[in-house]
């Protein structure tokens, strides 16, 4: 129809010009529009019969009567064991998985060993991936659970919250006061990984898809972003550099997550809050840790800063300059050594030099005398010389 249009405005356009062979190319679109007004309109009247209610006479041949199969009879056990026995058998056969308190990190709620404590129970024997896809959802659960209830301060705002202790120590604080909370964060977002994939790939899910796989690839981008905000909040209160710059995620992209319950939807918003701050702080500024400003531009800006403000690059660099200069020193002591060591071989040389042309003139002399001398002593005795030895002898 768009092209029909399109062809009809061209000729509309060639007659408004003044072309006046245009009436075969008249009928042809008048035949080519009553055309497709019939395909289209045998295309409703198809799209419209699906949605017609049949008529009551065929309402009995659409339906059939409920049938109930029921299972097939048991066979009492043959042993004879008792009511007690047959209780202790089925306590001896029920699993149980354990279960993550809401005081994690002590009885205190939330605390500062939050992550460590949740990373700890999630390397339970019985939640370990690879066993059980039950087990891998309660560590789904447990984990988003602990995450979207995180409240997460805007950046502006980090030097005035993290300030105070009584916050940190809530449960819903996302400060994070050392290092090995911020390594425990990173392996909760890969134990949630590895349980993502194990409830994805599990044959319960695979034959059923008992729950939507972009929700829950949703839900897995909403926990990573989580901890992403996290971990650059607390390294903003460490670094006040990292502050200065962008951030490598934009927020806008948070519209495109599939999400079907409100305390996911409140947590993505607070991301979404989170990285606004964030953006409109530094709106002049490169993002860092991302290869979209020239391939990395300001993560080396932002290294350059740091490495100038950081006081222990300042000793290391100093440390690593007088080690140069050490270096050096020694390089030129040992070349002037060899220098010097090369001078007392060549002074060595010439005199080995000096002492075999001595040598070579006195044995060319004593070789001149022996000369002498035989010729002498052939002109004194011819005889001598000429007379083989045999002869002599006799």
């Amino acid at each position: 129809m768009k092209i029909f249009q399109s062809a009809a405005r061209q000729l509309a356009q060639l007659a408004d010009d003044g072309y006046k062979h245009i009436a075969p190319c008249e009928t042809q679109c008048t035949l080519v529009r009553k055309r497709l007004d019939q395909l289209l309109a045998g295309c409703g009247r198809d799209a419209a019969s699906k949605f017609v209610f049949p008529s009551l006479q065929h309402l009995h041949t659409m339906h059939h009567d409920p049938t109930v199969v029921l299972p097939p009879g048991l066979v009492p056990a043959g042993s004879g064991a008792g009511i007690a026995t047959l209780r202790q058998q089925a306590w001896e056969r029920i699993e149980w998985l354990p279960v993550a308190l809401c005081g994690i990190g002590g009885n205190v709620p939330g605390g500062n060993a939050r992550f460590s404590g949740l990373l700890a129970w999630t390397r339970e024997p019985k939640l370990r991936t690879g066993k059980d896809p039950h087990a891998a959802q309660l560590v789904l659960h447990r984990i988003e659970q602990t995450l979207f209830q995180l409240e997460l301060t805007p950046l502006g705002d980090i030097a005035h919250i993290t300030s105070s202790s009584s916050s940190c120590s809530s449960s819903s604080s996302s400060c994070i006061d050392d290092k090995s909370q911020m390594e425990a964060l990173d392996g909760l977002v890969e134990q949630y990984r590895l349980a993502l994939h194990e409830v994805l790939s599990s044959p319960g899910h695979q034959s059923h898809h008992a729950r939507m796989e972009v929700e829950l690839r949703s839900r897995e981008t909403l926990v990573t972003w989580i901890a992403f905000c996290i971990i650059h909040a607390a390294t903003c209160k460490d670094h006040r550099v990292v502050e200065e710059y962008a951030v490598a995620l934009r927020w806008e992209d948070l519209q495109y997550l599939v999400l079907g319950e409100k305390q996911a939807m409140d947590a993505a918003l607070r991301v979404c809050t989170y990285l606004r701050s964030c953006s409109t702080q530094q709106r002049d500024k490169p993002p860092v840790f991302s290869m979209r400003d020239d391939g990395g531009k300001g993560t080396f800006a932002m290294a350059v800063d740091f490495a100038r403000s950081d006081h222990t690059l300042q000793l290391l660099w100093q440390q690593e300059q007088e080690d140069a200069a050490s270096r050096q020193q020694g390089h030129f002591e040992e070349v002037q050594r060899k220098q010097a060591s090369a001078a007392r071989w060549r002074e060595h040389i010439d005199e080995l030099e000096i002492s075999k042309a001595e040598v070579d003139a006195a044995v060319h002399k004593a070789n001149q005398e022996v000369s002498e001398a035989r010729a002498a002593r052939d002109s004194v005795c011819p005889m001598t010389a000429k007379t083989p030895k045999k002869n002599l002898e006799k």
